[in-house]
């Protein structure tokens, strides 16, 4: 009967956790839960937060990631970690993308962030620029494109 009692509470016990992380998980707009789940499946929500600018999803042991008011990432800080290939596949330029994977720095992008004129990457020991008007590449190790 003990040993009943305890699975009982420890059901209990994860099931308010898991409703208290999908509250703040659907606080968040569709369109967010949507990139989480396609670039970070399986992760945890550590806190999700919106403001009149934007949303800050903070995933645990993971990146924090900021949407603008239309729902687009503005920026994605692997805290430490790198960022999935298939979400810079996806979602840098197509020329940007063709330059880290010549250089071979695919595997090297910590921090993303986009305005309406670059998208910045930060790489391990430096940080590439793209222009978005021009197409050109600069950064610290970046060739003239």
């Amino acid at each position: 009967m003990k040993h009943i009692t305890y699975i009982f509470i420890a059901l209990l016990m994860g099931m308010t956790w898991a409703c208290s992380s999908n509250d703040a998980y659907d606080d968040m707009p569709q369109e967010i839960q949507n990139f989480i789940s396609q670039y970070y499946p399986n992760s945890q929500l550590e806190s999700f937060t919106s403001s009149d600018s934007g949303y800050v999803a903070i995933l645990k042991n993971g990146p924090t990631m900021t949407f603008g008011l239309n729902c687009k990432w503005t920026q994605i800080n692997g805290n430490g970690s790198v960022l999935p290939q298939v979400l810079l596949f996806n979602d840098l330029p197509p020329d940007l993308y063709n330059y880290l994977q010549e250089t071979e720095q695919t595997n090297s992008v910590f921090k993303l962030t986009r305005t309406s004129t670059t998208y910045t990457v930060e790489l391990l020991q430096y940080t590439i620029s793209y222009d978005i008007s021009s197409g050109k590449i600069t950064g610290s190790d970046a060739q003239q494109s």
